[in-house]
């Protein structure tokens, strides 16, 4: 086997190699990673706000009003971490010393 011939079987089986494959870039597969992490992190907010706008209602017999100006409230202090007025370490200070409550998720 001359060497043209050992170039054409090496495309033929690279070529072949790839079939049913799906090729992408680099960028392509961090803009997906990215709105994967995007769709997850928007899903356990909408799970933790329903979950808090549920137990206002199933304790305390909240209504859509008083729900809705809670959940305002808490989408007015996190926008305050997003705009880096305040760092989350300050709430949980501030939680702590005033009530006593600590939140520790994980291990």
């Amino acid at each position: 086997m001359g060497r043209a011939e050992r170039r054409r079987a090496e495309r033929r089986n690279r070529i072949e190699n790839r079939k049913g494959k799906i090729l992408m870039s680099r960028e392509e597969i961090g803009e997906m990673k990215q709105k994967v992490s995007s769709n997850i992190s928007a899903y356990n907010v909408e799970s933790l706000m329903t979950c808090f706008a549920l137990a206002e209602h199933r304790l305390y017999g909240f209504g859509q009003k008083r729900i809705m100006r809670s959940l305002q409230y808490i989408d007015d202090l996190m926008g305050a971490i997003i705009n880096d007025e305040v760092v989350m370490e300050d709430y949980m200070k501030e939680l702590e010393d005033e009530t006593g409550v600590i939140i520790k998720c994980g291990n």
